[in-house]
């Protein structure tokens, strides 16, 4: 599936290596390593960026809206509102998989369309001409081909909901959501498969029965998955049942979110960063380390002044966070000092 990606246990890596490997690491479910080399990579560009390496423009702070709030955050362009709208909605007793995943694309393209992107997976079902998994294959991999996009894995745009729709191409995650999507629209139980180092679709209604939407819908049974999961990680990596349990919607968005963080953090693109980060603290799960992470690649796109002064913009927004990032906009004052 990924015959591309790197071995990495036991060696010593270069920085180009260490980029690339970051969004491997992160996916597969090896959060402490993948976690720590984001670290030191992000540290190592703020570093870089204090030693006059790489200069980068500090945008004017812009003016407050009516609730008080800047419209738009400075330094690095995500509007208020993406970030609100993402937190009231996975905030809910029952988070919509379909309305969060495209506010996670918003991030890039804060004018998106939410509702209208939502009546394009209405019209997906609704060109479905049998309502039943066989039928939903049928239409989405034979008739509408929908594949795994092998040729630019790493395209953010892969994780991107819409693109994903519109190019019928994407990462396992996204064209996950996509089948699940679909499928409840036609009335189907499908829930994601956080396999470690892939993603799949699970039939509810029918045990021991997967889809691998990146493989273009192929039906695997548990055989099937672990001949998989052993091709990603060769034939004695320990394999669990537990791997093929479902997993809740959360999860599916803050493995997205990882994912973009981890190519974000590999092209060296801090402010892109800053959103998906402002977004992955939105998420219950995520630990309060990443207002650290936030601040990190605020300061290497706009300074400290003003990534203390978005830290506290993004607090009012998220009070649950609202502590750790308060502390790290402090922190980001004193170093000034």
């Amino acid at each position: 599936m990924r015959e591309r990606d790197p071995e990495v246990r036991g060696q010593v890596l270069g920085e180009p290596e260490r980029l690339v490997l970051l969004a491997v690491l992160l996916e597969d479910g090896e959060r402490e390593l993948g976690e720590r080399l984001e670290a030191e990579v992000v540290d190592a560009r703020v570093e870089q960026r204090g030693s006059g390496g790489h200069a980068v423009a500090v945008e004017a702070l812009p003016a407050r809206d009516s609730d008080g709030h800047r419209d738009t955050l400075p330094g690095y362009g995500a509007p208020v509102h993406v970030v609100a709208r993402f937190a009231d909605v996975v905030g809910r007793e029952t988070v919509p998989l379909d309305e969060a995943a495209l506010l996670v694309a918003a991030h890039d393209r804060p004018e998106l369309d939410v509702a209208g992107e939502l009546e394009r997976l209405d019209a997906l079902a609704a060109g479905c001409a049998e309502p039943s998994l066989d039928g939903l294959r049928r239409h989405l991999f034979a008739d509408l081909g929908f594949v795994g996009n092998t040729d630019d894995y790493y395209d953010p745009r892969n994780s991107f909901l819409d693109e994903v729709v519109t190019r019928r191409t994407g990462l396992p995650i996204t064209l996950a959501v996509v089948t699940i999507e679909v499928g409840r629209r036609l009335g189907l139980a499908l829930a994601g498969v956080g396999m470690p180092g892939h993603f799949l679709v699970r039939a509810s209604g029918e045990p021991g029965t997967f889809l691998d939407p990146f493989a273009g819908g192929v039906v695997l049974d548990e055989a099937g998955c672990e001949r998989r999961f052993r091709a990603l990680h060769g034939d004695g990596a320990l394999w669990l049942p537990s791997f093929l349990e479902p997993v809740d919607t959360v999860t599916i968005l803050g493995r997205m979110l990882a994912n973009l963080r981890a190519v974000y953090t590999s092209r060296g693109d801090q402010r892109v960063l800053a959103q998906v980060l402002s977004l992955r603290l939105a998420l219950p799960p995520t630990p309060d380390e990443e207002a650290r992470r936030l601040g990190l690649a605020l300061t290497a796109s706009v300074g400290h002044r003003e990534a203390a002064s978005e830290l506290e913009t993004l607090a009012t927004l998220l009070p649950g966070r609202a502590g750790v990032l308060q502390a790290e906009a402090h922190a980001q004052l004193a170093r000034l000092n």
